[in-house]
């Protein structure tokens, strides 16, 4: 491995290898981000993307428990980066509803919205998807009731 001069360097380094990885090898990604987490547990960021890395291997409650921790942070440090907040709310949102958990959902989904509407506006492509997807929520709540009572996993294609 290269000699880094900062931690900051390092942490760099691993985002650089965990976004070459993040669509070929989720587990290497999913290695380089909790490297980063163990150098930067506040690291915002970081949290994000685990919740993205776990939602896509269906560990779903752990993205959101993933997503709450980044949400946390965040809070408390008066981050000032409100699209990772605003992703990290529709994160938690997708990975509830992909779990089964539809209790509170459109509030979840309405939570993202505002803050992603308000900070972003409405030509942005994060608030498209969440304003759709509370069009289609009745619907996407009855396709995940369908699937769980019958247990089966869903595919990719729903969402």
């Amino acid at each position: 491995m290269e000699n880094f001069k900062s931690k900051r360097e390092l942490i760099d380094a691993f985002f650089h290898q965990a976004d070459q990885f993040a669509s070929t090898n989720k587990f290497t990604s999913l290695l380089l981000i909790n490297k980063i987490l163990k150098l930067d547990p506040e690291n915002v960021k970081a949290h994000e993307r685990l919740t993205s890395l776990l939602r896509d291997l269906k560990y779903l409650d752990q993205a959101v428990k993933a997503a709450e921790i980044g949400l946390k942070i965040f809070d408390a440090n008066k981050e000032t980066q409100l699209k990772i907040k605003g992703n990290l709310l529709m994160k938690k949102a997708f990975a509830k509803l992909e779990n089964g958990q539809t209790s509170g959902i459109s509030s979840d989904f309405n939570s993202a919205y505002n803050l992603l509407l308000a900070n972003f506006g409405p030509s942005d492509e994060d608030v498209k998807l969440v304003q759709q997807t509370i069009k289609d929520l009745p619907n996407l709540v009855n396709q995940y009731k369908v699937t769980f009572r019958f247990g089966f996993i869903f595919s990719q294609n729903v969402l």
